[in-house]
């Protein structure tokens, strides 16, 4: 049946607009405004809504734009670098020797870029890495073995005090005491994050190997006095030649 439009002529008071409209049109009346736009029709309506939209998306891109370009990349080298020389370069190109003098400088958001090697702590030191930021401390080579961080059977290997911390792809040996491998302060719903590293060798204290945080594909072998306290393990391997705690 062949449908014909029909228009109808309303009758509305001096302040309001009029004009015609098709029969089952969607129709908005509005009091007239400063810019002069008195009725709004559905696809008006829908065309303002995607620009507020977009409008606000462009904000949020603008603003993560904003903090992604400032953050900084360290890169760390225990063959070549020097933490001196790396410290006064201002463009970070400069490899530190050290990973805890590139932690030092690095702020939240900021990432450190470890090249393979045996990284080891200072006599005083109670922690070979103590991270105090939401840096992300990665390791270079896919594969974990090539980078270690060592505790040499008498101070932990990394400590995190962050929750947003991230240490990815390293070998974690012989790290002592509670977190010897590495310590999120055991608190697992804040805890700083492990992600693709073995840790081995570890011993004394409360969860010897992982102590706190969070671990993601990590492979836990071969600890003594037992392994893990107070953390989420996701996706990972806990084989233990020597277990005497809890785990």
């Amino acid at each position: 049946m062949r449908r014909t439009a029909t228009t109808a002529r309303l009758s509305f008071p001096a302040h309001l607009s009029l004009r015609s409209f098709s029969a089952g049109e969607s129709i908005a009346i509005c009091h007239r405004s400063p810019v002069g736009l008195l009725v709004q029709n559905k696809k008006e309506r829908t065309k303002m809504r995607t620009k507020s939209i977009v409008r606000w998306l462009s904000l949020i891109g603008a603003a993560s734009c904003w903090f992604g370009c400032f953050a900084t990349v360290f890169t760390v080298d225990q063959a070549t670098g020097n933490d001196d020389a790396a410290r006064q370069d201002m463009s970070r190109k400069t490899a530190f020797q050290t990973i805890q003098a590139a932690v030092d400088l690095a702020v939240n958001g900021d990432s450190i870029m470890v090249r393979p090697g045996d990284y080891i702590g200072r006599s005083e030191d109670e922690s070979v890495v103590s991270v105090n930021s939401a840096v992300t401390l990665e390791a270079t080579s896919s594969d974990p073995t090539l980078t270690r961080i060592c505790g040499q059977s008498v101070r932990r290997c990394v400590k995190c005090s962050s929750g947003g911390a991230i240490v990815k792809g390293f070998t974690l040996c012989e790290g002592y005491g509670a977190g010897g491998g590495f310590y999120a302060g055991g608190n697992f719903s804040d805890g700083a994050t492990l992600v693709d590293c073995v840790v081995t060798g570890c011993q004394g204290g409360t969860g010897p190997a992982i102590n706190g945080g969070r671990a993601l594909r990590c492979r836990i072998v071969e600890n003594i006095d037992g392994a893990v306290y107070g953390a989420i393990l996701i996706n990972c391997l806990i084989s233990q030649t020597d277990v005497t705690g809890t785990t």
